[in-house]
């Protein structure tokens, strides 16, 4: 009786593994090749992100604290490019600028011969400069100011919400030539009206 459960129980074991071995193989996964033309290709798998995806191309000039470098910035929502414009591109910050471990950007928009324009992102007003916020200091590697990237965010929000006027900004992912930066914080610079 034993030997009839043993031998019962090596042949549930046999199919169980064959059974597997098909799902398995049934379940590999193609391969795709390169994406149909027009199907943009990002640093990162973004999924079903809702969260605006900025891609900027500096052909493959080094970014700088001053000055400007001419670049290509393309904004996808959803997938799908919805602004493509050059832009001059540089570090920002002084003391944040050296102590962060993620640098934040000034952005200014540009026509084709690099001059000046007006553009609208994110239903925000016309403007020309902008800003990319990511600094994240990390001091002594134990302590880390702002990881999550909201003291600006809910920061502005709340004194908007108060009446008063602070910048609009909005959370965006940040891919600079091919490379993929993270979550930063697109927002308006604050500027004295003339």
């Amino acid at each position: 009786m034993k030997g009839l459960q043993t031998e019962r129980r090596r042949w549930r074991y046999a199919w169980w593994g064959i059974g597997m071995a098909f799902l398995l193989g049934a379940c590999e996964k193609e391969d795709s090749g390169p994406p149909p033309s027009g199907d943009p290709v990002f640093a990162v798998d973004i999924g079903d992100s809702h969260i605006p995806y900025l891609v900027i191309d500096t052909d493959g000039a080094e970014i700088r604290n001053e000055p400007k470098i001419a670049a290509e910035l393309t904004v996808y929502i959803d997938r799908e490019a919805v602004v493509g414009t050059p832009v001059g591109i540089e570090y920002r910050g002084s003391t944040s600028f050296r102590i962060s471990d993620k640098k934040s950007y000034g952005i200014e928009t540009w026509d084709a011969e690099g001059n000046d324009i007006d553009l609208s992102f994110f239903g925000f007003p016309e403007e020309e400069d902008w800003i990319l916020t990511g600094h994240v200091v990390n001091l002594e590697g134990d302590f880390i100011i702002d990881r999550t990237l909201m003291y600006h965010y809910l920061g502005y929000r709340l004194y908007a919400d108060m009446g008063r006027y602070a910048s609009r900004c909005k959370f965006v992912e940040l891919e600079i030539n091919g490379a993929y930066q993270g979550v930063y914080v697109f927002m308006e610079k604050l500027k004295r009206d003339k």
